[in-house]
């Protein structure tokens, strides 16, 4: 789970894509439902904050490759089940065989509404700005926002989403999938909690080239820099 800035998903991105390993393991993840044993397709199923995974089959089923050895976390998510989570450690070229459960996702049906009124979609500019920071937050877009629900609580501001987010940070040429489990804001604070699935964004040759020199002016800058927070400090748990 990541509870820090998010400077800290990208790094641990370009550690594991960058620097790479010379030996990569495979596994072959079955996902069912835990009340009716049948297999959930279509799941997402990948290693935290990189790009490695995939999406289970019609029968739940899918093989992820060229996983490099050493000890990783392995998400499984699906709307309308609960996100699961599990420490996995490749330490062999041979398939590693995984079942994974998901418990279904209990919606409140009285919080679905058709439209946003004016009070949410206020909340939800305080959230981008908050959540991505006042530099670059205008080339990060949340591509489905009506997943957002909020809450103003004893001075926090409570940020919760009924599926992952969908992100598209324009500036280093990412699409994420984000899974918040904890998200809110104080004055002095800040606590953002979830996992993180990336996808490089396609482009031209230029485009390219100005995404990987911001990857770089990204990674060897502040901690404050990916989705630039100001001076507000993330808490961890």
């Amino acid at each position: 789970m990541i509870a820090r800035s998010l400077i800290a998903i990208f790094l641990s991105f370009v550690t594991l894509t960058s620097f790479g390993q010379n030996e990569f393991g495979n596994i072959h993840v079955k996902v069912i439902d835990a009340e009716t044993n049948q297999p959930v397709p279509f799941a997402n199923v990948y290693l935290n904050q990189t790009t490695i995974g995939g999406f289970a089959n019609e029968q739940g089923e899918v093989d992820v490759k060229k996983i490099p050895f050493g000890t990783h976390q392995l998400v499984v998510s699906e709307i309308g089940h609960i996100p699961q989570q599990r420490k996995l450690i490749i330490k062999a070229t041979q398939t590693m065989y995984i079942t994974v459960t998901l418990r279904e996702r209990m919606l409140d049906v009285v919080t679905v509404v058709a439209k946003h009124d004016r009070k949410w979609r206020r909340q939800f500019k305080r959230f981008e700005k908050m959540f991505f920071g006042s530099a670059h937050f205008k080339q990060c877009d949340i591509t489905n926002p009506s997943a957002l629900q909020f809450n103003d609580q004893n001075g926090q501001f409570i940020a919760d989403s009924k599926e992952p987010l969908k992100i598209e940070n324009n500036y280093l040429g990412y699409k994420l999938d984000f899974v918040i489990t904890n998200c809110f804001f104080t004055a002095e604070k800040f606590n953002i909690t979830g996992f993180a699935r990336f996808e490089e964004k396609k482009g031209d040759e230029k485009q390219s080239n100005k995404w990987k020199e911001h990857r770089e002016k990204i990674y060897r800058g502040s901690p404050q820099h990916f989705f630039p927070y100001g001076d507000r400090q993330c808490i961890a748990n």
